[in-house]
């Protein structure tokens, strides 16, 4: 690891190795917007980053759909609405906003807790669908299943408030 001084020509090395790892050490400490000496950005990655999530997001929601197929297909043609529309909290919540913001440029301040909250939301209310799929199909009736969307939309919404009121750490690489 080395350690650059304000104008980045001065290199310390810190572990005693050699100084063929320049660039790389350069890549590691830029906070600039634009490319370095060939190498991404942290702006880039984090773009990156987003598009990432989104991508995972509509893979999810894809996995959903074919879930939820064959799960109709040895239930003996048994199917529950909510089971049949598990796929949009991924796809509206996740692929969509995340997407967004890759592309508009507000992911710059995109805080890590408001982040894993909003995640993790969406995944309470995937697996609340899934449940109340199951319990429909099954014939019987729960109030168990109201604890998810509770749940799930609550982490939303702090999520939110986190990211619109919070200072907390920022996403990183």
């Amino acid at each position: 690891m080395y350690i650059l001084d304000a104008d980045n020509r001065n290199m310390n090395n810190t572990n005693n190795v050699g100084r063929d790892n320049y660039s790389q050490s350069v890549r590691e400490t830029s906070n600039a917007d634009t490319t370095r000496n060939g190498f991404r950005t942290k702006s880039a990655l984090l773009r990156r980053k987003c598009s990432k999530t989104a991508l995972v997001y509509l893979l999810v929601s894809v996995f959903c759909v074919i879930f939820c197929l064959i799960y109709e297909r040895f239930s003996y043609g048994q199917y529950a609405d909510c089971m049949r529309l598990m796929f949009l909290p991924p796809l509206a919540g996740g692929a969509l906003p995340f997407e967004i913001l890759a592309h508009s440029g507000s992911w710059r301040r995109l805080s890590r807790v408001s982040y894993n909250l909003w995640n993790s939301g969406i995944a309470v209310l995937v697996s609340g669908c899934l449940i109340k799929g199951i319990i429909e199909i099954s014939g019987r009736a729960s109030d168990y299943d109201m604890l998810y969307w509770i749940v799930g939309i609550s982490m939303l919404a702090s999520a939110l408030l986190i990211q619109i009121f919070g200072h907390g750490e920022n996403l990183k690489n």
